[in-house]
């Protein structure tokens, strides 16, 4: 059996700079960059509303979220009516 893979014909390189309020020490904004199976890349921010940790749990749970329904398949619009 052979398969045959065509490589990707562009190319992103993705940055991520983060800063958080100087009486926090962790932001509580996260991010996601995921490489679908259909080829897309997904890039999702979520804004944690606030700085610390809750707020970075709470935006880290945003983003396991989205990561688990698109990985399974979900529209982008349902994945984010659900999530919303």
């Amino acid at each position: 059996m052979i398969e045959f893979v065509s490589e990707d014909r562009l190319k992103a390189t993705i940055a991520v700079a983060g800063t958080r309020k100087s009486d926090s020490d962790i932001s509580g904004d996260n991010t996601l960059r995921l490489k679908m199976d259909d080829g897309k890349l997904l890039l999702a921010l979520s804004d944690g509303m606030g700085s610390g940790k809750e707020a970075s749990r709470s935006s880290a749970s945003v983003i396991k979220m989205i990561k688990s329904l698109m990985s399974a398949g979900f529209e982008k619009e349902s994945a984010t009516e659900l999530i919303n």
